[in-house]
């Protein structure tokens, strides 16, 4: 499947060797009559008739006849649903929603480099892969706080000893003020002085105004896809848990509204920002570009948000093995 289908970006050729021919077919028309005598050029259009006859009895023609990622399109939607629809279980599903969504997939295109902080050790890209496919990650063995953990390791994830929530809410935060102060609007993190009605504070607070002649505040949070109050409704919405904890932060920061600008920066641990944070992410990679002039920031920008978030899945996966546990062979 593509990566923005939910796979690897590893496609058998079998799915697209038509969808190439076809393309590669009408591209090079004009060229073939040129060269071919008329009836042997009628053989070459007869050919391509029937083979797009073919094409045609489970897929539309589209509109640009030379694309070849128009053709290919329509088979790879039909092979995700099918994946949707022989789904054995809700978690599956709400898998496959999550990591089929956009803005989920975008730590397999960046650039693994060692500089530029984007490179995954071996074991964190063996567990980011299985999270992804749900495939095994881990062996049978008990959680820190006492539950088993399934194969697939997500019990990690929602755990209430996670290990990586912490170290992953506090890098996200760091990268978007970061990020804000290369597009020239300055940032402090927990500003002080500045509480919700509960006492405590937002993630972060810009220095000059961002919108409507207003401050932004901002607060962070990554909800578990598959957490057992989410994972119904994520097998139906791509993205309701992440929208559903933006309505929460959103919520819980009212009181601020008349003198800041508030946008939560909300993500599934599957990948999936909810609808405010895409918009507010949209937002910041705009003025990167009037910044910078390039596309490239905001493209980075998104990179490190998807590959922070895999870390986080990681450390979590991990952190549900004990010392005496990681002992034993089999459970990684």
């Amino acid at each position: 499947m593509p990566i923005k289908k939910g796979g690897l970006g590893v496609i058998n050729p079998s799915q697209i060797a038509m969808s190439c021919q076809l393309s590669s077919r009408y591209a090079t028309d004009a060229i073939v009559k040129s060269i071919l005598p008329d009836a042997i050029y009628d053989l070459f259009l007869h050919s391509r008739t029937q083979l797009e006859s073919l094409h045609a009895q489970g897929y539309p023609v589209p509109e640009c006849t030379t694309s070849q990622k128009e053709w290919s399109g329509p088979v790879f939607e039909r092979a995700l649903n099918d994946l949707l629809d022989g789904s054995t279980s809700v978690q599956d599903r709400a898998r496959l929603q999550a990591v089929s969504a956009e803005g989920s997939s975008a730590w397999l295109l960046a650039l693994p480099a060692v500089a530029t902080g984007t490179l995954l050790d071996d074991e964190s890209l063996r567990i980011a892969v299985g999270l992804r496919l749900g495939s095994r990650v881990v062996g049978d063995h008990v959680c820190t706080c006492g539950v088993r953990v399934e194969l697939s390791g997500s019990h990690g994830l929602s755990c209430r000893r996670s290990a990586g929530r912490g170290p992953r809410h506090a890098a996200l935060n760091e990268l978007l003020s970061r990020t804000l102060r290369k597009a020239n609007v300055p940032s402090v993190l927990e500003p002080p002085g500045l509480s919700r009605a509960d006492g405590k504070r937002p993630d972060g607070l810009t220095l000059v105004p961002f919108e409507m002649g207003r401050p932004l505040v901002w607060d962070a949070v990554v909800t578990d896809t598959l957490a057992p109050s989410y994972v119904s409704h994520c097998a139906q919405i791509p993205g309701y848990a992440a929208n559903q904890a933006e309505v929460n932060k959103v919520a819980k920061y009212r009181d601020l509204r008349e003198d800041y600008s508030f946008s939560p920066f909300a993500f599934e641990t599957l990948g999936p920002p909810g609808g405010k944070t895409k918009a507010f992410i949209k937002d910041v990679c705009k003025r990167l570009k009037a910044t910078t002039g390039s596309d490239l920031p905001g493209l980075y920008f998104k990179q490190q948000i998807s590959l922070i978030i895999q870390r986080g899945n990681v450390a979590s996966v991990l952190g549900t093995i004990s010392p005496s546990q990681a002992a034993h062979s089999g459970i990684l």
